[in-house]
C-alpha cells in the first residue's frame, strides 16, 4: 500500500506541459489521490516543493542575461497580488500557485549591481584605470594554496596525438582569445578537480572521441580565490559583478603530468579540464 505523502497538488494540476515536466522532476512519485485535482498517477508536491516549482519556471525561467552579470524578470511573494499578464494557457496554473501558496507575481525590478552596474567593473574597462583595480582584487581577495597532491584534469576532443604531454598544455598562441576567459597575449587553460564539472563545460557529446590528462603542480601554488564574495561599505560586492566567473589567477609555476600517458575515455561517460603552465589558470567547481 503506497505511503501517503502531505501533498498538496500534483504534476497532473497544471496545463502548462513545460510546468508538467518540471512538477514531475521535482514531485514524488505516490499513487494516493491529489488533494487538489483528484489524480493518483501524478507526481505529489508538498508546499515547499511547489514553491520550488514556481521559483524555477517563473524567476529562473525569466532570467534576463547581460554582458556582465543579468536579474530575472519575473519574482513571487507572498505580500504582493499577481500584476504580470500571463499568456492565455498559464492564467489557470498562475491562479493554482496564487491559491496554494498565498503568493503574487510580478514584474522584477533588479537591483542595478546585477546588470553589470559596479563602479570597478566600469573601471576594468578602461584601461588608464585598469592597473588600479586589478591591484585591488589581488589585494582584497583572499588567497588559496593548492598542494602539489592535488589534481586537476583536462580533457581533449580528438587530438591529434593523444599521447603527447602537449596536447594537454593551454592551446597554441593562434587560438588565443577564442575562449570565455583567455584574451590575445594572455592564453588560460581551463581546470577543474571536478571529472563532471569537465565534462558539462566542455559541451561534450556521445559522439566525442575523448582522452584526459590528470595534471599537478610541481610546487605549492598560491591563488586568488574569486568565488568569495565580499563585504563592501554594508553592502555584497559580488564576484560575479566586479570580474569573469570562476577565474584564479597565480603566480608563475610549472606542472606536470601525473599519468605517463592520458587516459582514453569510453564515450562521454568521464571528463575533466586542466591545469594552466602558464600565468592563468582558471578553476571550475
Amino acid at each position: 500500500m503506497p505511503v501517503a505523502i502531505e501533498s498538496i497538488a500534483c504534476s497532473k494540476c497544471f496545463m502548462d506541459r513545460g510546468l508538467q515536466l518540471d512538477a514531475e522532476q521535482l514531485g514524488d512519485e505516490n499513487a494516493a489521490a491529489c488533494q487538489n485535482c483528484g489524480s493518483s498517477d501524478g507526481y505529489k508536491l508538498n508546499k515547499e516543493k511547489l514553491g520550488s516549482l514556481a521559483y524555477r519556471f517563473f524567476v529562473w525561467g525569466s532570467f534576463w542575461q547581460t554582458d556582465y552579470g543579468g536579474a530575472p524578470l519575473i519574482h513571487f511573494n507572498e505580500y504582493q497580488t499577481t500584476s504580470i499578464e500571463p499568456s492565455p494557457w498559464l492564467k489557470s496554473d498562475v491562479e493554482l500557485f496564487e491559491k496554494l501558496l498565498g503568493i503574487g507575481f510580478f514584474h522584477y525590478g533588479p537591483r542595478l549591481w546585477m546588470m553589470g552596474e559596479v563602479e570597478p567593473l566600469k573601471a576594468l574597462q578602461k584601461l588608464a584605470l585598469r592597473p588600479s583595480i586589478v591591484e585591488r582584487i589581488v589585494r582584497e581577495y583572499p588567497t588559496r594554496e593548492i598542494e602539489p597532491t592535488l589534481s586537476f584534469y583536462r580533457i581533449r576532443k580528438d587530438p591529434k596525438f593523444p599521447s603527447e604531454h602537449h596536447e594537454y598544455d593551454s592551446p597554441p598562441a593562434a587560438f588565443d582569445g577564442t575562449g570565455r576567459l583567455d584574451s590575445n597575449g594572455s592564453p588560460a587553460l581551463y581546470a577543474s578537480p571536478d571529472l563532471q564539472v569537465c565534462v558539462h563545460e566542455c559541451r561534450v557529446t556521445a559522439e566525442d572521441e575523448l582522452y584526459v590528462a590528470t595534471l599537478a603542480p610541481t610546487r605549492k601554488l598560491r591563488l586568488l580565490d574569486l568565488s568569495v564574495i565580499l563585504q563592501e561599505n554594508n553592502s555584497i560586492l559580488s564576484l560575479r559583478a566586479l570580474i569573469w566567473p570562476f577565474i584564479c589567477y597565480f603566480w608563475p609555476a610549472s606542472i606536470h603530468t601525473t599519468s605517463p600517458e592520458p587516459s582514453r575515455l569510453l564515450r562521454a561517460t568521464l571528463g575533466s579540464m586542466a591545469l594552466s603552465t602558464r600565468r592563468t589558470l582558471v578553476s571550475f567547481g
